[in-house]
């Protein structure tokens, strides 16, 4: 589950994105305006960007490493579960 991130941002700074419009109670079709502006994506991959990053929220939540998603197949959800977890 990737998305088309412009060449100069990160899955990481997509994530940090997130979390912080999380964080702010941001409106969901703001972030996802400015999601197309800042990272240019489109209207559905930044929609599963936001999906995704609450699934790494939620598996972290469970505070089990089983529940970490797959690096490769899920970077998205990877790093929010890193996050989430402090750990980077």
């Amino acid at each position: 589950m990737s998305v088309g991130l412009r060449a100069d941002r990160s899955v990481e700074e997509l994530v940090d994105y997130i979390l912080l419009a999380t964080e702010q109670s941001r409106q969901n079709e703001t972030v996802i305006a400015d999601l197309g502006a800042e990272f240019g994506l489109s209207k559905e991959d930044a929609e599963l960007s936001i999906d995704r990053v609450r699934g790494g929220i939620a598996r972290a939540r469970t505070r089990s490493q089983a529940n970490c998603p797959d690096r490769l197949k899920d970077p998205i959800a990877w790093v929010s579960f890193q996050r989430t977890l402090g750990k980077s």
